[in-house]
């Protein structure tokens, strides 16, 4: 499917989703609350607006159209999980920010070698390690800037070999990662480790996400739920 019909079919999605549904409105506060899911995840899935705009709707929707009022809704947006959230995100922001995701990478190199299996489970030790103090969402986030890092650095010193003395293609600093990483030249084997060790982050993240309640977001969600 071409990128311009993806388009027109998510504008199509963004207009008759909340039309179909506009019937719900004269109904009660239930049907006006399923007439709100059904905006937000058209809205959503869409794009109409930015996904982080889109999150802030229910705030000024619930109160107009009756369904909670504000008093009630605005706390939920600054309950401890968010804060959370909010902060290893951030965390995550500046390791990316300061280059220090680059020297983890070229540590773990260093330590496992350059032994693909070995390099694939280093990396998922370390990154569930870290998702034992920080949530697995912020993990992936700060994980992952470290992999693309790592396998850059591979890419790198492998170009370096097969060039020899040779200069090597400068790359333009707007270049994609896949460009970065020069993934088009890869074998079939080094490319699948380079998804591989991009899976590892998030699946890794889950994995160390199991150990404490702060390490994963339905870990926090369940104990707001007990402690009610």
């Amino acid at each position: 499917m071409k990128p311009t019909q993806r388009l027109l079919i998510k504008k199509i999605l963004v207009l008759l989703g909340p039309l179909v549904a506009v019937p719900l409105l004269f109904f009660g506060p239930e049907y006006r609350c399923l007439f709100s899911i059904i905006f937000l995840s058209t809205y959503w899935i869409g794009e109409a607006l930015p996904i982080g705009v889109t999150s802030l709707l229910p705030l000024a929707l619930y109160p107009i159209l009756q369904i909670v009022p504000s008093k009630q809704i605005s706390p939920v947006y600054f309950k401890d999980s968010i804060v959370l959230f909010m902060c290893t995100l951030i965390m995550a922001m500046a390791v990316e920010a300061t280059g220090l995701h680059r020297r983890i990478a070229l540590k773990l190199l260093t330590k496992v070698g350059a032994k693909k299996s070995v390099m694939l489970f280093g990396f998922m030790f370390i990154t569930s390690f870290i998702s034992f103090f920080v949530s697995d969402t912020a993990c992936t986030a700060l994980m992952c800037p470290t992999a693309v890092a790592l396998l850059m650095s591979m890419s790198d010193a492998v170009q370096h070999v097969k060039e020899g003395e040779r200069k090597k293609k400068p790359i333009s600093e707007e270049a994609s990662v896949a460009e970065k990483m020069r993934l088009d030249e890869m074998n079939s084997q080094d490319a699948g480790f380079c998804k591989a060790l991009i899976l590892a982050c998030a699946h890794a993240s889950l994995i160390g996400g199991t150990a404490i309640i702060t390490s994963t977001g339905p870990n926090l969600v369940f104990r707001e739920n007990i402690q009610k």
